[in-house]
């Protein structure tokens, strides 16, 4: 408790020291769009994808459910994860389907005693990350509805046939339940109940990871998670929270979420990777428009808190990257043309990013 906090003082005395720098050392430096891109692609380069395809195989209908469960290099705790789902008493059917992504540990191992199970199928792939995983089941996926867990993580008991119950009885495109942390050794942390039993608006009430929830394949005809980048559920605020008509909560705890000291969002703070968060966030403004989606006000808000949430993911890096980040923004602020923030933190931060002005930038993204 005490190293946790004082590591903490530690990260918020240097994220400090770094807005100090990047205030004063940033206000100097004068980049163009193209300038500034150049930039970026020499730090981090660009990966050209999109997270929409054509002609989509059609395979759901002979499970209600089908559980995809990426893994790589997680042998500590895969074994937990995957019976945590094969005990699930329920009356709906569900495939299970777990993707080796190019594994080096033991996983290979533990999945042997898993591959004679009749509804379990098992993808052995190179490393394609955990998009590419994903992906990967997705493909294949022969259920009604689909299910992400990830392999460090665990379903409650009653977690399939409560959201599938919902999602039934109410033909819903998305069903989200509560859930709880545990440590690494399987401990219960803490339980977070902030569904109850309802219908809601996801554009400003769900939260955007993909566990914990029931999705409609129909979703899924044409859409897939972009290969290659971090914070890959993006999409789900971008593209799919807009695309479902009937999203329903549920009170029950479904999930238990892994506390892992080495994941990626507890890592990737100033690693390269996390410009990533810029180039997800224009590319699913650009893939958009396939499914027929608008830039309305949602997207602007959703927008603009991404735009503080990079700040944060990419303290660290260096100036020159801090402040191409920034031009990229202001040049898809002016995507959003015939609508504004109704937020007044947001309107503050939309009006630095249409007037181009660093310093109410940085004096926006650093509120908490």
């Amino acid at each position: 408790m005490v190293l946790s906090l004082i590591s903490r003082m530690l990260w918020e005395c240097k994220t400090k020291l770094y807005w100090i720098k990047n205030y004063f050392q940033g206000i100097k430096l004068n980049y163009s769009l193209e300038e500034a891109r150049k930039i970026l692609q020499e730090y981090h380069p660009i990966l050209a994808t999109s997270c929409y395809i054509e002609n989509a195989i059609e395979n759901k209908g002979r499970y209600n459910c089908s559980v995809i469960i990426p893994t790589y290099n997680n042998s500590c705790f895969l074994k937990r994860c995957i019976e945590s789902v094969l005990i699930q008493k329920t009356k709906y059917s569900y495939q299970i389907i777990i993707i080796d992504d190019g594994s080096t540990d033991d996983t290979r191992k533990i999945l042997d005693d898993f591959r004679n199970i009749d509804n379990v199928e098992i993808i052995y792939q190179s490393n394609k990350g955990f998009s590419g995983a994903r992906n990967a089941g997705l493909n294949i996926a022969e259920g009604e509805y689909l299910m992400f867990v990830d392999s460090d993580d665990r379903l409650c008991q009653g977690a399939i046939e409560q959201l599938l119950k919902k999602a039934f009885e109410k033909n819903a495109d998305v069903v989200a339940g509560n859930y709880r942390t545990i440590s690494i050794k399987g401990k219960k942390i803490k339980d977070y109940i902030q569904f109850v039993d309802e219908k809601v608006n996801s554009k400003n009430y769900l939260s955007g990871y993909s566990w914990g929830k029931v999705f409609n394949n129909n979703l899924f005809s044409n859409l897939r998670f972009p290969e290659g980048y971090w914070y890959e559920d993006s999409i789900n605020a971008q593209i799919v929270w807009p695309l479902a008509k009937k999203i329903y909560t549920i009170s029950d705890i479904v999930y238990e979420y892994t506390r892992n000291p080495i994941g990626i969002s507890k890592t990737s703070r100033g690693k390269v990777k996390a410009v990533d968060s810029l180039y997800i966030t224009e590319l699913l403004i650009k893939d958009k428009s396939f499914f027929g989606l608008s830039l309305d006000s949602q997207a602007l808000e959703y927008f603009l808190n991404m735009v503080k949430l990079t700040y944060k993911r990419t303290s660290g890096c260096n100036i020159k990257v801090a402040k191409s980040i920034f031009v990229v923004q202001c040049y898809l602020i002016q995507k959003f043309k015939n609508t504004a923030s109704n937020n007044r933190n947001n309107y503050e931060l939309e009006l630095a990013l249409r007037n181009k002005n660093y310093r109410s930038y940085l004096k926006m993204v650093i509120k908490k």
